[in-house]
């Protein structure tokens, strides 16, 4: 094995060690930036982390799920709930049924916590894994693959424009318990009321006889703000107004979490430093969407994905051509660029459609919710675009 790295990873979260486990197999010498060790709760500079649990879950597609797999990196089975349903309820009662053909599952809701211990587990099982300090930290590597996340430091100390589109509502974020089974059926809540408009999403987590969710709103930041400061009691309250009583009384688990939802995409997102080498942004370091569909991190996954098919098929011709190349990476951003503007509009499309407060755009809006419903054809195309393989 080499001594010298191939390129350069930086970042750490799943991203980022989804993308080093792919390229380690294809034995590229991969320098990657600090993961979490699952035996120590040290990072590779042996800096104590923190030992809170992380709460996060995140809604995986089946694409992301053969991936995580071939990498070895899939949580065991207590940290995942196969989706088998989804119900998408509108602001005037109409209810769209989601479900696969094949009855497999929409997706998997993972907990971030055993995706984060099945990866770094991966991660230091790698051999052709450096991580941080192992190698020389001054090492110039031809190519450093950046996967940061949202507010990366790396893409700013390069001067790439990264913009901003706010979307003027907050997310709040946090997990609970109904009082009966999910039954792996997940929810979601068109909200359209005297205090704006709101999106509620409810994924089934805890396995599949659990009584556990967690849950994304979306809403008006002032209204955001206002809900985080309420009382547990009172946020119950509000949450189980929201889901029309439909799951019972909703008991929260955990204090909940904010955050501004904004559309953000890099206007560059390959090029080359004065030395020679070159640079390319994955994942939120790229681009940001709307959670409404939960794709974030899916999207971030197809980035590694794409990016580990460039490399092993320049791995099997045996190019000669340097990993700096920007032909190769150019390749990459016009590739995931084409991916995702469909994703792009589309979520900005729903956010726009459903946040207009005129009753023809209202009436229009619910009218197309009646016929979704009654077009079987029509859901099974949205269900098998969302899982991401090709039918």
């Amino acid at each position: 094995m080499k001594s010298q790295l191939d390129l350069m990873i930086k970042g750490h979260g799943p991203v980022a060690q989804s993308l080093a486990l792919a390229l380690g197999a294809l034995h590229y010498k991969v320098g990657l930036s600090a993961p979490l060790s699952p035996k120590s709760g040290l990072n590779a500079g042996h800096t104590a982390l923190s030992t809170a649990i992380d709460p996060r879950h995140y809604a995986l597609s089946p694409k992301s799920k053969i991936f995580l797999e071939g990498l070895n990196a899939w949580p065991d089975q207590v940290f995942c709930t196969p989706i088998l349903a989804m119900h998408v309820h509108s602001d005037k009662g109409q209810v769209i049924h989601l479900t696969d053909k094949n009855a497999n599952p929409l997706a998997h809701v993972v907990s971030a916590l055993g995706l984060n211990e099945q990866l770094a587990k991966a991660v230091h099982n790698e051999p052709w894994i450096d991580l941080q300090g192992k190698e020389p930290q001054t090492q110039v590597t031809p190519l450093t693959l950046i996967c940061e996340g949202r507010l990366s430091e790396s893409r700013s100390s390069l001067g790439v424009n990264f913009e901003h589109t706010p979307y003027l509502q907050h997310a709040l974020s946090g997990n609970l318990n109904a009082n009966r089974p999910h039954q792996q059926i997940a929810h979601q809540w068109f909200l359209n009321n005297e205090n704006g408009n709101e999106i509620l999403a409810l994924l089934p987590n805890g396995g599949p006889q659990s009584c556990s969710y967690s849950f994304v709103w979306s809403q008006p930041a002032h209204l955001a703000q206002e809900r985080m400061q309420l009382a547990a009691a009172d946020l119950e309250s509000a949450l189980t107004q929201a889901t029309q009583s439909q799951l019972g009384p909703l008991r929260c688990l955990d204090e909940p979490k904010i955050w501004p939802l904004i559309k953000a995409k890099a206007h560059q997102w390959v090029g080359q430093t004065e030395n020679g080498s070159s640079w390319c942004l994955l994942g939120d370091a790229a681009h940001s969407v709307h959670p409404l569909a939960g794709m974030g991190l899916n999207l971030g996954l197809e980035d590694a994905m794409e990016m580990a098919r460039l490399l092993k098929e320049r791995h099997l011709k045996g190019s000669n051509r340097s990993l700096s190349d920007l032909h190769l990476l150019r390749q990459f951003e016009r590739a995931r660029k084409a991916q995702l503007l469909p994703t792009w509009f589309a979520m900005d499309a729903i956010q726009r459609l459903f946040s207009h407060t005129n009753p023809m755009v209202e009436s229009l809006r619910n009218w197309g919710a009646w016929g979704f419903e009654r077009s079987p054809m029509l859901k099974d195309f949205i269900v098998q675009k969302a899982s991401g393989i090709a039918a």
